[in-house]
């Protein structure tokens, strides 16, 4: 019988195949008491050294299949199992009497549980990560094999409870070519190695039938809607038949602007960069030519330790992100924290309204020490490439000053030890506030170029929570405030004579191109999706024809008026 299942889009893509049931092997073990615990501890490190030994063939392999950024998600696994803090809760573990498999599953369990907790869905998918490391490594102890997928049938479509980054990275797409689970979601590793496979994924379907039940059923895998169709009827076969023809060919054609230069039909050059969380997605998107990072979310450093990150791990994540822009420039913004993201190890209290509270550069300016030890590696990371400093969250003039005084005195404290950096460093500000909206001529004085994040700005300008149902559906880009907005805050900008770009999932929708083409905005930073789809729709327009649009746009008054143009009008 016809059924929908509902989840969450991960990997985009439609998919049409037959249901394998993903099952994890028993991992039953005795939970006994050791007494030679010297020689307990010896019998796991010999399994951790044998699990990072061939995580790392694991990750070389994945580099030459699906690119390095891949291959950095699974080597993370290596990092993780030799996390000094994980180690020695396991070590401690086993000090006190317990089996090496009772051990690690405590001290992962213990970890994940902390992971869980966080408000960050970033925080919480990486729990899935540490559940892998423990499986794996119980797996080696346990002496069970890992379960091989090359014998499934080709247009096989895997469904399971979660499939972990080591299973996702060993799929071959030529067989298996759809991923359904009740756990996970975008932003977890398994779905970034998805859309790294072009595999469409839908994950969080938490009402999963019981396996037997659909074992061997047709099913229909639409990774744009978030939604699976078991045992379609003919017509919906024969529709998604030809959607996923339709979306192979649109594939293809986006390659081809993958070596190609960012112009708009009559030639006018445009700087499309990206928006990246650390330097293995950013080596992933080097193939696609980006003329640089224009969001570094600095946050991927923080959200990867236990504490704090000192400075010179702060260093060399930074310059391995510049290092992969090779020679064009990268854009960090500072600690950006509150609101729904948050990091296990930092106890801030509850707030009633935390997107109205202790965030972004408030917590910055809040904490001097932390705030200036990222200034310095960010002004250390500078020596590898051209760097700009970015400050989120920013609704007052105050704000920018103080944070202008911390880059000073940062700048300060390297100079007293003879530690190398570039004087020239740019500071910017995210517009993405009422406040900074309204003052963007006062802070342009300021600053050295905005950075307009949509996101966030469509959030406040709009007065509307995106993560609440009953209101979600007023949340659009296409609203004539937010277009004022953005319009208000380029202009402000431009006359002050500072750079002035487009960030964000609006920035990254080919709908909204031609407008911002037209507002003449510098750059647009998008998402590493959004790369080729922007760039190819930014070769469809002419300037003249962006103008004529936008003008059209803005003589309109409703949201549901200016979309319903934006489709009419749409080249791609």
């Amino acid at each position: 019988m016809r059924k929908i299942w509902q989840g969450v889009a991960a990997s985009p893509g439609v998919s049409v195949g037959k249901i394998l049931w993903y099952r994890e092997q028993e991992l039953k073990y005795q939970h006994t008491f050791v007494e030679n615990t010297a020689l307990e501890i010896e019998r796991y490190r010999q399994a951790q050294n044998q699990f990072c030994s061939y995580t790392e063939e694991q990750a070389q392999l994945a580099a030459s299949d699906v690119g390095d950024a891949q291959a950095e998600i699974i080597r993370t696994h290596v990092a993780l199992a030799r996390d000094p803090y994980l180690v020695g809760q396991i070590e401690g573990r086993i000090a006190a009497n317990q089996c090496a498999e009772a051990a690690i599953e405590a001290a992962c369990g213990s970890f994940m549980a902390l992971l869980s907790e966080s408000q960050s869905e970033l925080i919480r998918q990486r729990a899935s990560d540490v559940w892998d490391v423990q499986n794996s490594m119980l797996r080696l102890l346990l002496h069970v094999p890992e379960k091989d997928l090359s014998s499934a049938e080709p247009g096989t479509v895997l469904v399971a409870d979660e499939i972990s980054p080591s299973v996702t990275v060993r799929i071959d797409p030529k067989r298996i070519i759809g991923i359904i689970t009740r756990k996970g979601g975008p932003m977890s590793h398994s779905a970034i190695l998805a859309r790294a496979l072009e595999i469409p994924a839908v994950l969080g379907v938490t009402e999963l039938p019981k396996e037997v039940d659909t074992e061997g059923l047709p099913i229909i895998v639409d990774g744009y809607l978030g939604q699976a169709m078991v045992e379609p009827n003919p017509w919906e076969l024969s529709v998604y038949i030809k959607k996923q023809a339709a979306g192979l060919r649109y594939r293809n054609e986006l390659k081809k602007f993958a070596t190609r230069e960012t112009r708009t039909a009559d030639g006018r050059r445009f700087h499309l960069a990206v928006n990246v969380g650390g330097p293995e997605e950013a080596m992933r998107m080097a193939s696609y030519r980006p003329e640089g990072i224009g969001l570094l979310r600095s946050e991927f450093v923080y959200m990867s330790q236990l504490d704090f990150p000192g400075e010179e791990v702060q260093l060399d994540a930074y310059r391995r992100t510049i290092m992969v822009a090779g020679g064009a420039p990268t854009v960090i913004r500072t600690l950006d924290i509150g609101g729904d993201k948050a990091l296990p190890y930092l106890k801030l209290e509850n707030e009633e309204n935390p997107f109205l509270g202790y965030r972004g550069i408030r917590f910055s300016l809040g904490d001097l020490d932390v705030f200036r030890t990222q200034l310095r590696a960010i002004l250390r990371s500078s020596i590898y490439g051209p760097v700009s400093v970015m400050l989120p969250f920013v609704t007052s003039i105050e704000e920018v000053r103080a944070a202008k005084e911390q880059l000073a005195l940062a700048k300060e404290e390297l100079k007293s030890t003879g530690t190398e950096f570039r004087e020239d460093i740019s500071l910017g500000i995210m517009i993405e506030t009422a406040a900074a909206v309204i003052m963007a001529d006062r802070l342009a004085k300021e600053v050295d170029f905005f950075s307009i994040g949509t996101n966030d700005l469509t959030q406040y300008m709009l007065s509307v929570d995106r993560g609440n149902a009953q209101v979600a559906e007023r949340y659009s880009y296409c609203d004539p405030a937010l277009l004022r907005a953005v319009k208000w805050a380029v202009e402000k900008g431009k006359a002050a004579g500072i750079r002035v770009g487009v960030c964000g999932e609006a920035a990254s929708d080919p709908l909204l191109t031609p407008v911002f083409l037209a507002l003449k905005a510098d750059r647009l930073s998008v998402s590493p999706g959004a790369v080729l789809p922007v760039r190819r729709e930014i070769s469809l327009w002419t300037m003249e024809e962006a103008n004529q649009l936008t003008e059209k746009v803005f003589s309109l008054s409703t949201e549901k008026e200016v979309r319903a143009l934006l489709e009419q009008e749409r080249r791609g």
